[in-house]
């Protein structure tokens, strides 16, 4: 194995992980976009990742990944490592499987990793773009789930994990409505029945239309605070690091952190904690919430924080080596059915920039 192929696992597992710097980022989408074997390999070692690390929880994944690697030697030409890379993976995937199947009657559907997912209580995998029956449905990349009609009233927590470039809108079981935005994880559980509040967890970002029960008190726990209300609609977004944000659209809620109510939010009002100071502002809630509509839209951000909604929105990774459009600030509007192609297009027009998409990646220059 040669020092520069180490270099690029290493790179590989960092993107995977979520740890790779700006600068090992762009070094890696360019090797990716060199070729389409190396693309292939990207995908294949991302896929066997995924199953050591996603279905089995407890499985020391790191551990796993050495050992994975470290099989090949010195001598092993690429392409014969790149058969033995698939049937590896093939191996991994059809193992854990049997695994779970045998112990607790998991499901693994096939090529899961871009859907949409449920994790039940029982610790069942669901994907549920794979589901064709009621009451699931899809329709302009919104999954529609009614959690009433799919599960068996039950206390015990359930998960939705939202993958980037697509949403969910969820019926909860007391008739509270939720949509999920890109890169979103809900805890939920599938009934309220006999509890004094209904609590939910998000991590991303998701959009309240709480069912109004004043004997019974909604609260959503977010990264660093938590939100209660009795019947309202209001947006929560902890997507950025050390930053918990709540945008209230109609209603009250009251917001605490370390048991205390810290804020009492009134329409329009938002309270935003990045870490070491609390802020509450008037804001234009149009802004915050027109994604549960289906389109982006962002005022007077600058283009890093543009970049990121463009990749959560499309479900792609961006590349900008345009020192210029680095320090430049974005006003507009996108629609859903707008691909990336369309985006990058008007910022080319607008921006004097040149840019190329391939495989999801986009390259700006």
């Amino acid at each position: 194995m040669t020092n520069k192929t180490e270099h690029i696992e290493q790179l590989i597992l960092r993107s995977i992980q979520g740890n790779a710097s700006v600068s090992e980022t762009q070094e890696l989408n360019e090797w990716r976009t060199a070729a389409p074997e190396n693309e292939t390999w990207y995908q294949d070692l991302n896929d066997t990742w995924n199953c050591m690390n996603d279905y089995v929880p407890e499985f020391d994944s790191q551990k796993g990944w050495d050992t994975f690697l470290v099989k090949k030697t010195k001598k092993t030409p690429r392409a014969i490592w790149n058969v033995w890379l698939k049937v590896a993976a093939v191996a991994a995937c059809v193992t854990i499987g049997i695994l779970m199947y045998a112990n607790n009657n998991f499901k693994a559907p096939a090529q899961i990793e871009h859907d949409i997912v449920w994790k039940t209580a029982e610790g069942e995998i669901i994907s549920l773009e794979q589901l064709n029956e009621n009451p699931t449905s899809i329709k302009n990349e919104e999954v529609v789930i009614n959690v009433n009609q799919y599960l068996d009233a039950q206390k015990s927590d359930n998960e939705i994990i939202v993958p980037k470039g697509k949403r969910v809108k969820l019926l909860l079981e007391d008739g509270s409505i939720v949509w999920l935005s890109a890169e979103t994880k809900f805890k939920f559980p599938a009934s309220f029945h006999g509890e004094n509040e209904r609590i939910v967890a998000v991590e991303g970002e998701a959009f309240f239309d709480v069912s109004r029960n004043e004997k019974q008190p909604f609260r959503v726990k977010s990264t660093s605070t938590e939100i209660v209300v009795l019947g309202t609609r209001f947006n929560v977004d902890n997507t950025t690091r050390n930053i918990d944000q709540t945008t209230l659209v109609s209603g009250k809620v009251n917001i605490e952190m370390q048991g205390e109510v810290t804020a009492e939010l009134t329409p329009s009002e938002q309270f935003t904690f990045n870490g070491n100071e609390m802020i509450l502002e008037n804001v234009n809630t149009d802004t915050y919430v027109a994604w549960t509509q289906g389109s982006l839209l962002f005022d007077d951000i600058p283009f890093p924080e543009l970049k990121k909604k463009l990749e959560r929105w499309y479900g792609v990774v961006i590349t900008n080596n345009n020192t210029k459009l680095q320090k430049q600030r974005f006003s507009g509007e996108f629609n859903k059915n707008d691909d990336i192609e369309s985006v990058m297009s008007l910022l080319k027009i607008s921006n004097q920039i040149n840019y190329s998409v391939k495989n999801n990646i986009v390259n700006i220059y």
